[in-house]
């Protein structure tokens, strides 16, 4: 079941020394249980106007007793300043590769 999502961005602002198009930091308000990164995601590059696969979620966060959530992320204007900036961390690899064999399974 899908429950409806806003977004509304808190603040915005460019980062041109780490190739940043945008640090964005945004409140969620959401039904049910917290939203996934990759919906939040899709909901944030909708919004900023990017591919969904240039957002980095940095930190979602809930608010205790309240159906929101503060998000922080950040959109690279091109997958090659995405690569040069972001640290691919062990659980992250292994979870790229987790993610084409889940697929195939369905």
């Amino acid at each position: 079941m899908v429950y409806p999502m806003t977004l509304k961005i808190t603040e915005q602002k460019e980062n041109k020394l780490l190739q940043r198009r945008k640090e964005v930091s945004a409140t969620v308000t959401f039904q049910g249980a917290t939203p996934s990164n990759t919906e939040v995601t899709e909901l944030l590059a909708k919004e900023v106007g990017v591919a969904p696969e240039l957002v980095v979620i940095k930190s979602i966060k809930t608010r205790f007793g309240q159906q929101t959530a503060d998000v922080r992320a950040v959109a690279y204007p091109s997958a090659e300043a995405k690569k040069t900036i972001e640290v691919v961390t062990s659980h992250l690899k292994k979870k790229d590769k987790a993610a084409p064999a889940a697929a195939e399974k369905k």
